[in-house]
């Protein structure tokens, strides 16, 4: 009254319940950044403007407090053009993530929107974790699988792609538009005659030089070793016949001149097979097209090449329709055997017999075994042909004997003779038809001796082991040398034909059929001429000092 207080109110509120609320939610809160910040991540959030309204973890890959963050705009501490472009993504509802590098660590964001109760964006909350490691493990792992496939795709030797990088390769360009012009399989002359004369190291050195002159002669163009000694180029697209052939001369160019390694002066060439890929057709195509007129080539001679053409492409056929009828002459029991007799020259005793594989075609009649052996050695047929023939001749033989003194030569394929486990079988079946081992002589042809000695040797030494002879076939007409051959154990020569043949009247044949009789006693094996024809070559054959012959003369 009169400008005095006449009445006090005093309203009282005990806060005390929220002061401990917010203590608690302080502490909580406290707590939750504290067991955040032990997480190998690290946590920021934003308001619209994309101001830090929260950030814990991680903030000193910056050099800065969580605090440092806090109403402070993001551009302040990141220019990252993929981080501010997720953070607007944010804010318009998308989620998505970035990778950033701080400081040589990588970091993964998962970046997404903050939404209230009515959907509506409030926010922009970011997740970051440390996968440094993680990366690091993935770059070991992909170098290794980019080092495995490299190991995989390419040549030790040479660094040259090899034939798994070449058929990918082929692949590749055949699905394409163009497609690969032209395919160039190599194959180097009598390369084994470098490994066994000089060593491996120098026949190392020599494809080394080799594969460097194909890559300077063909540059920019898939170059790749295809296995051993043969090689590939893959010429530019749209490649007609002149250009393949031209490409085929190049070849041969880059073998001109002489190769020196470790002082010695080697000349070595190359049979070359081509083949033009044409619309349509298959890398696996052109490949096989490309390694029949490399087997042409190299039936030419040395340093030779053939353009797979209409007229191989008919002898293909052919031999895959011989192949598919002794396949099926095989299975129906169409085949037969010829056996000739070897007799003694003096009084035309007859001493045993080799037994020679027939076929008659049911629309070609008889085909000579010339042109079926080679095709049935190429496609592997000679593998059960082979044991037919000698299950065969086996059980004739020993039938024939219940009557007639008789020994049995069998041609062998060097498939079956170095294939493994040849003598196990074969001395199961001389028990199981109850041959006498003394009485079969295994033939090879001369040709086995170009191959690797080591293998031949223990296959003949098996062989020999269940009393079994060894022959060497057709010899003369190969390249085999007296080094090769004394290395070797072998009970029987026999003289080519081609040394027989009108004997009597050719002065240089009479020499060379006297030179491999002294040959034949120098390494202690017997000798037989083949291919006698008439009573002249015969009676010069005893003037000579052979003793057992045969061929037309006796039989036919």
């Amino acid at each position: 009254q009169h400008g005095n207080p006449i009445q006090l109110l005093v309203h009282l509120q005990d806060q005390s319940q929220q002061r401990a609320t917010e203590t608690a939610q302080r502490r909580s809160q406290a707590l939750i950044d504290g067991a955040i910040a032990t997480l190998p991540m690290s946590f920021t959030a934003f308001d619209t403007d994309l101001r830090f309204t929260y950030a814990v973890g991680g903030m000193e890959r910056v050099g800065k407090r969580a605090e440092d963050f806090l109403g402070r705009h993001v551009t302040e501490f990141t220019k990252h053009r993929p981080t501010l472009r997720a953070l607007h993504r944010a804010l318009a509802g998308a989620e998505s993530t970035t990778r950033t590098i701080v400081n040589g660590q990588t970091y993964l964001s998962l970046i997404g929107p903050v939404r209230d109760d009515r959907n509506v964006v409030v926010g922009v909350i970011s997740v970051s974790t440390n996968i440094t490691a993680e990366v690091a493990a993935e770059t070991v792992r992909r170098q290794a699988e980019e080092l495995r496939l490299y190991v995989a795709q390419h040549d030790a030797l040479t660094g040259l792609p090899g034939r798994s990088a070449l058929v990918e390769h082929l692949n590749t360009l055949a699905s394409s538009k163009n497609g690969p012009g032209a395919l160039l399989l190599l194959d180097l002359d009598d390369f084994t005659l470098i490994n066994e004369g000089f060593g491996y190291e120098i026949g190392d050195e020599v494809l080394l030089e080799i594969a460097s002159r194909l890559f300077d002669a063909f540059p920019g163009l898939m170059v790749a070793r295809n296995g051993g000694d043969e090689f590939a180029v893959v010429v530019a697209s749209d490649t007609d016949q002149a250009a393949a052939m031209a490409a085929a001369e190049l070849v041969r160019a880059s073998f001109d001149a002489e190769l020196t390694v470790r002082g010695h002066a080697l000349r070595v060439t190359a049979g070359v097979g081509i083949a033009i890929k044409h619309a349509g057709g298959s890398s696996s195509t052109l490949i096989g097209n490309a390694s029949s007129a490399l087997s042409q080539a190299k039936d030419a001679g040395t340093g030779q090449y053939r353009l797979y053409g209409a007229e191989m492409r008919r002898q293909v056929e052919s031999r895959l329709a011989i192949q598919h009828g002794l396949r099926t002459a095989l299975q129906e029991h169409a085949l037969r055997l010829a056996y000739q007799p070897s007799v003694n020259l003096i009084d035309r005793h007859v001493l045993g017999s080799e037994a020679l594989l027939r076929w008659t075609h049911p629309q070609r009649g008889n085909i000579s075994p010339s042109e079926f052996i080679p095709i049935a050695e190429q496609s592997g047929l000679i593998v059960p042909i082979g044991a037919w023939v000698m299950d065969q001749a086996c059980r004739d033989t020993r039938h024939l004997q219940r009557t007639h003194k008789m020994d049995i030569a069998v041609n062998v394929s060097i498939r079956q003779l170095a294939g493994g486990g040849f003598a196990e079988w074969l001395e199961e079946l001389l028990e199981h038809t109850g041959l006498a081992p003394n009485t079969l002589t295994v033939e090879v042809t001369e040709s086995v001796l170009m191959d690797e000695i080591a293998p031949i040797r223990r296959a003949f030494d098996l062989v020999r082991a269940i009393g079994v002879k060894v022959a060497i076939d057709d010899f003369g007409t190969g390249y085999s040398s007296l080094a090769r051959l004394q290395n070797l154990p072998v009970d029987v020569i026999k003289l080519d034909r081609a040394f027989v043949a009108d004997l009597d009247v050719r002065c240089e044949a009479r020499a060379m059929a006297t030179a491999i009789l002294h040959l034949s006693a120098a390494v202690g094996a017997d000798m037989i001429a083949e291919g006698v024809e008439t009573e002249a070559e015969a009676s010069t054959l005893v003037d000579l000092g052979y003793s057992v012959a045969q061929g037309y003369l006796f039989a036919k």
